[in-house]
């Protein structure tokens, strides 16, 4: 994930809830406004990441000025009053090899980092699971790889994205192909369970060139189904 503008300025936090019944007919909702908080230079908070009784997580990411520059993420939580209490930065590197940071996810009470590895002996990009405590916030030690894509070299790599189901009991990470001119567009689905064993996986070669057909959006149902939403160009549009 590349972020390419620079960031500084300050956070806010928000929460609206619902007081009561009678209050949903005339004000639905009433607006807590939590601390004015200054971001760490060159960061910026990207995603909530999941809630929880006491408060929520946050991720908190670098602002890369080029591609040369070293990602770097943090993993924070904040309580009911909107204050972060805690952040720590998570560990990019396995066994002295730099890896990417693709998503921090909140998956049935528990957080992951999902990070990726551009294997160019290989030429292979590879998707790795580690859990992260929700107490310390630190990242395990053990890693699982749990998909992979080609990647002809650093620059030519297929990406990864995710999506999880409404109950929780499915989760979804499609894949894209490194782009090949006049070539059909190409994709992957890899569907896991709670525990994380794959159910189905497989890749989808479409009727299409890949310069003419982008994939807008995916999403993963309580059954393990795959539903896609693409755009096809055609000539005359």
């Amino acid at each position: 994930m590349r972020l390419t503008r620079l960031l500084s300025g300050f956070l806010f936090f928000v929460t609206m809830a619902v007081t009561s019944v009678q209050a949903q007919t005339e004000s639905p909702a009433r607006i807590n406004w939590g601390p004015i908080s200054p971001e760490p230079n060159n960061t910026m908070a990207t995603k909530v990441v999941g809630l929880t009784p006491d408060g929520y997580y946050l991720l908190r990411q670098k602002v890369l000025q080029s591609p040369s520059v070293r990602p770097r993420a943090w993993v924070e939580f904040a309580t009911k009053d909107l204050k972060v209490t805690r952040s720590e930065e998570l560990d990019l590197k396995y066994k002295g090899k730099q890896r990417d940071f693709e998503d921090l996810i909140y998956y049935n009470g528990q957080l992951y980092l999902l990070t990726s590895f551009n294997n160019t002996a290989h030429k292979k990009n590879y998707l790795f699971l580690q859990e992260v405590s929700t107490r310390g916030l630190t990242a395990s030690k053990s890693l699982k790889m749990i998909a992979e894509t080609e990647a002809r070299n650093k620059e030519v790599e297929g990406s990864f994205a995710v999506d999880i189901s409404k109950d929780s009991t499915h989760l979804l990470v499609y894949h894209d192909l490194p782009f090949e001119k006049n070539n059909p567009a190409r994709f992957g689905f890899h569907v896991f369970d709670q525990n994380f064993d794959l159910v189905w996986e497989k890749e989808v070669i479409l009727p299409y060139p890949d310069n003419q057909f982008t994939v807008e959006e995916y999403r993963v149902d309580d059954q393990g189904n795959v539903f896609l939403l693409g755009v096809l160009y055609t000539d005359e549009a």
